[in-house]
């Protein structure tokens, strides 16, 4: 079949058209893409998506941000920190993402601090972070510490038989230590007894008293109640049978400390001790308690009684309950076996944790306090927990743990009736519908 040169002509200015628009439509797709870049994460739990926290901490450095990955040069391209990085970098385009190989430029790793490959460094401006374990959650934090200006104070008080913080002992609170100061924390312990008055010094920001032995004197009670009433933020860990002699730092908000230890039946079940109860209830809107991997433990712990009808200017939070199968037993432990004694003895659950905030002041109070100690905190959600509270009394809600993405089990179960049917589709009726059209395209041709 013959085409006339005006046909010819017509068929020359379409194909040069379509190639035109094809072209242009690359183009505009090309600029969009660099202008206007966008990423959709369809994945069923949304895991390749920043947590909020992540988006704020980035947003806090308009003026520009360097990430600096050490890693082997052929390596940086296609490491998933380097995908990470890029997720933060599309909420601030200012931020600029380079490596060094620490083997080619050990004089950089040295200055920097590093110490193995895998780590990353935050720079804005003469400030810098080393982010030992570059996960969300590490550079999240690190954005945080580099964009303060001041380190917060927290003082542990000594003096009264509380956990120390030297590293070695089994119940010392080091590995706790350790971690607020990777979180930019002023960490150091405060003795009461050798401060003027029992004060509490000038620019402490939070207090822990973990597990005293014995209560405080006078003049520190007196210190420390004046401090908390101006706005002070305080941790009181407290065990069975010591109280610190604190009850008046919290009696105006209705609660009590309970005399006697938490005995848990249903803790026998999973494995532990009777004495080591279950948290079978938390407020799990609490900022304390909703970013929490998994459920904490307490090792021994007495009761907590909160007065319900007690009403104020102020908020409260029962932060931790359980032991739903036990009580709080009154008597004596000495004597092997317990039983539940309706005559003296309190029916669980047991209140076991609390929280207050009253205009500045902030109050966390939980019976035990070997829950924090190096031989317990090794358990994900113990160490969390300790850390969470830190920072919600220094009112560092923005530090507080990224609640890990779960992985979604995305695997297909088929039947192996679906797989036939999945066989006949795909290997017969699909091939066989190809063969049919084009044979028909064929035929209708070849009747032209």
């Amino acid at each position: 079949m013959e085409f006339s040169r005006k046909q010819r002509m017509q068929m020359g200015l379409q194909l040069w058209s379509r190639l035109l628009l094809i072209l242009l439509l690359a183009v505009v797709i090309a600029y969009g893409s660099h202008r206007f870049d966008r990423q959709w994460d369809l994945t069923a739990n949304q895991r390749h998506t920043l947590a909020q926290q992540s988006i704020q901490a980035i947003h806090a450095f308009p003026n520009g941000l360097t990430a600096t990955i050490y890693v082997e040069e052929a390596a940086d391209k296609q490491s998933p920190l380097r995908r990470l990085l890029d997720r933060y970098a599309l909420h601030n385009k200012q931020m600029k993402i380079g490596a060094v190989d620490p083997d080619l430029d050990p004089g950089a790793a040295a200055k920097d601090g590093v110490q193995r490959v895998g780590q990353l460094v935050l720079r804005a401006g003469e400030r810098r972070e080393l982010v030992a374990e570059p996960t969300e959650e590490g550079i999240t934090n690190a954005l945080i510490r580099l964009a303060k200006t001041s380190k917060k104070r927290i003082r542990f008080l000594s003096g009264h038989g509380e956990h120390t913080l030297q590293a070695g002992e089994r119940l010392g609170y080091s590995g706790v230590v350790t971690k607020l100061q990777e979180e930019g924390y002023d960490v150091a312990t405060l003795e009461l007894a050798k401060e003027a008055e029992g004060k509490v010094p000038e620019g402490v920001d939070v207090v822990i008293l973990a597990g005293p032995r014995a209560p405080l004197f006078p003049h520190e009670l007196a210190g420390l109640t004046a401090w908390w009433q101006a706005g002070g933020k305080l941790l009181l860990m407290l065990d069975p049978e010591t109280d610190g002699g604190l009850q008046t730092l919290f009696a105006e908000y209705g609660i009590t400390l309970q005399e006697g230890m938490v005995i848990d039946a249903g803790a026998q079940i999973m494995g532990n001790r009777p004495t080591t109860p279950l948290i079978t209830e938390y407020d799990q809107e609490h900022p304390i308690m909703k970013a929490l991997s998994n459920v904490p433990f307490l090792v021994t712990a007495r009761g907590i009684a909160m007065d319900r009808s007690s009403v104020g200017p102020w908020q409260r939070s029962r932060l931790l309950a359980g032991a739903q199968q036990g009580w709080l037993e009154r008597g004596s432990l000495t004597g092997g076996e317990v039983s539940f004694d309706p005559q003296q003895d309190v029916e669980g659950p047991i209140l076991m944790g609390v929280t207050v905030k009253h205009e500045k002041r902030r109050l966390v109070l939980l019976a035990d306090s070997d829950f924090a100690a190096d031989a317990f905190a090794r358990y994900p959600a113990n160490g969390e927990l300790m850390l969470n509270t830190v920072r919600w009394l220094a009112e560092d809600e923005d530090l507080i743990a990224i609640k890990p993405k779960k992985m979604v089990d995305a695997g297909l179960d088929i039947s192996s009736d679906g797989i036939t049917l999945l066989f006949i589709l795909y290997v017969g009726v699909v091939p066989l519908l190809l063969l049919t059209t084009g044979g028909l395209i064929w035929w209708r041709r070849r009747q032209r």
